[in-house]
């Protein structure tokens, strides 16, 4: 898990955008190279969305070619609402 200091999610920002961020985020080389490290991937993996609960939260899986589930990753940016354990001045990010 990860925190890092930021403003909460403005009014103007698109749900798509804060997704395709985390997504390309998720396949930078670095990232990966960690996660191929960590795990068996298999030829070519790739990040895919998944369901979120609201709009400030994007989550996607690493799929193996075979389609089979190799890591999974939230992001929570936040969005003025009050959460159990949340920090209104931190985004929250978390890979299994």
């Amino acid at each position: 898990m990860a925190l890092v200091a930021c403003t909460q999610l403005g009014s103007g920002t698109e749900t798509g955008d804060l997704r395709s961020g985390f997504l390309r985020f998720l396949q930078g080389c670095d990232l990966m190279q960690l996660i191929e490290a960590l795990a068996v991937t298999g030829p070519a993996p790739s990040w895919v969305r998944y369901a979120a609960n609201r709009a400030s939260q994007a989550n996607a899986v690493l799929l193996a070619a075979d389609g089979t589930n190799v890591a999974c990753a939230r992001l929570d940016v936040p969005d003025g609402s009050s959460r159990y354990g949340s920090d209104p001045n931190y985004a929250c990010s978390s890979f299994i």
